[in-house]
């Protein structure tokens, strides 16, 4: 089950959460409809992702096999209850966004915005949510540890943390 492969791996599976807050999505939509109407130039509206597909992204995967997906469907439920406890309200995790942004330093080329989270109580808790989940793949060999450049992931104060951990993604994919 170990990656073997150095090459870039193809994403095609992301751990996510869903954004489902009510006054979230009401007041994106707001600022969806002001965005378009002020038609700004060189600004593709249909960058912004409807608001029934956001999520803040834990990690992108590449998985090729019913069996690895499988090992990662293991491994969410495995620890459901750790990341309950990380959390602390199941129910319930309040965000505060700060601004937006893109993977590219000019927006006439983006293909991605997303909003980045303020670093808050709630952000170090995603990123132990990271650190757990990311652990558990590498022990699993759903992650090769020589790889790790490869999924954005580095280790900070002793943790893995990933640059894709926490950006709700607004794209259509």
């Amino acid at each position: 089950m170990d990656k073997q492969k150095s090459s870039k791996p193809n994403f095609n599976y992301f751990l996510m959460f869903p954004l489902t807050d009510e006054t979230f999505l009401s007041k994106y939509t707001e600022i969806h409809s002001n965005i378009q109407s002020q038609n700004i130039p060189n600004f593709n509206i249909n960058l912004l992702q409807h608001p029934k597909r956001f999520h803040i992204t834990i990690i992108v995967l590449s998985l090729t096999t019913p069996s690895e997906i499988q090992t990662v469907i293991d491994i969410l439920n495995t620890n459901t209850q750790s990341i309950q406890d990380i959390i602390e309200d199941p129910h319930s995790l309040s965000i505060t966004f700060d601004s937006f942004s893109s993977f590219q330093t000019d927006l006439t080329n983006a293909r991605v915005v997303y909003l980045k989270p303020l670093e808050d109580e709630n952000h170090y808790k995603l990123s132990e949510i990271t650190h757990l989940l990311i652990t558990e793949l590498i022990n699993h060999g759903i992650i090769n540890k020589n790889d790790l450049h490869n999924y954005k992931i580095t280790r900070k104060e002793g943790k893995y943390v990933t640059s894709r951990h926490i950006r709700d993604r607004l794209i259509k994919e």
